[in-house]
This record gives C-alpha cells, structure tokens and sequence, in this order.
C-alpha cells in the first residue's frame, strides 16, 4: 500500500469519535488501490472491523 493511502486512512481513523475508535479491530484496504492497480478516477475502498456491534453506519 502506498504511503499517500496509509495516510488518508490515519486521517479518516483521526476524524471518527473516541467511542468508534476504541472499538477498531482491523481497517481493511481492497479494491483497485490494494491491488496497485488504480486509475485517476479511482476511490479508496474500506472495511472497518469492529470488536462489538455498533448499530451499523456508513462513514
């Protein structure tokens, strides 16, 4: 992965609320910017793994 991801993912981690990111067990980086293989247009794609049910939301 590249650094400019591993940043923008700190940065989105930092924006969530305390409650939220104590419950973090894995952020998860798939798609075309995992692979190496994006494109100008491309986004970054996530999957946060939390260590208890949360109600569900999307960020």
């Amino acid at each position: 992965m590249k650094e400019e991801d591993k940043e923008i993912i700190l940065e989105f981690k930092m924006q969530l609320t305390e409650d939220i990111r104590v419950q973090i067990e894995k952020i998860i980086v798939f798609g075309s910017r995992a692979r190496d293989e994006e494109t100008e247009d491309s986004d970054l794609d996530v999957i946060v793994l939390v260590r208890e049910k949360t109600g569900g939301c999307r960020l």
